[in-house]
């Protein structure tokens, strides 16, 4: 017998133990699995939509406003913004809107935060690149507003602009770190500035039991396939 016969010879004999503790491995990452994603749904279902209900007693008595906050798994509408509803809009072009009368070109300054009520299309947000007041081709006087973004559609409902962002409020400001940090803490990546998110978390344990669960499949394979050349 070969030195490598011999080396095979060991390695069959420890292929069903390694097998039993590899399976021991995958049910312990179930487990894990398992809690953390009944944490994310604590997290999620429990005390972000608390939050929110804390939010809308103190937005609703403020006036007609509509917020951002909330959109939950929309990553890039987690900021805590509110937009005061500022009047019906027309559609122009995807970067375009106007107003019909009143002259808001005070309101929409360059650069100033436009939420957009798209309809079915969903809510848009860009900021102005530049609006003016004058008479279209009817002599209708109208304010128009273009955008930095090509995201307006034909659905557009009205348009609002920014009227609260952190640092106006304190208890608007508490509410929105609370937020942030629940929100964090499900979605953010691992890395070594203790940041991470259960999202990450359950990926990465997912990978390493796919990658456990192949090497199980591997080791009952070769208990068929070597022995034949363990002699």
């Amino acid at each position: 017998m070969s030195i490598y016969s011999e080396k095979l010879t060991e390695m069959l004999g420890t292929y069903d133990d390694t097998i039993a503790n590899t399976n021991k491995s995958i049910a312990s990452i179930d487990t894990q699995i398992d809690e953390l994603t009944e944490q994310k749904n604590a997290l999620q279902l429990g005390a972000m939509p608390e939050i929110v209900v804390d939010a809308n007693v103190i937005l609703s008595a403020k006036g007609d406003y509509v917020y951002t906050y909330g959109y939950y798994g929309t990553k890039n509408l987690i900021d805590f913004n509110v937009y005061d509803i500022v009047d019906v809009t027309t559609y122009v072009s995807s970067t375009t809107f106007k107003i019909l009368v009143t002259d808001y070109t005070g309101t929409f300054t360059e650069d100033v935060s436009v939420l957009c009520d798209c309809g079915v299309d969903g809510i848009k947000i860009s900021t102005v690149a530049s609006s003016n007041y004058g008479q279209d081709e009817f002599f209708d006087y109208e304010t128009t507003v273009i955008l930095n973004d090509s995201v307006l559609t034909s659905n557009i409902v009205n348009a609002c602009i920014i009227a609260y962002s952190y640092g106006d409020d304190t208890d608007l400001d508490s509410l929105k770190t609370n937020f942030d940090f629940t929100y964090d803490y499900i979605t953010k990546e691992i890395s070594g500035a203790g940041s991470y998110g259960l999202d990450d978390m359950i990926l990465k344990l997912t990978t390493g039991k796919e990658l456990l669960t192949a090497n199980v499949g591997k080791y009952t394979s070769a208990k068929t396939i070597l022995p034949e050349y363990a002699s």
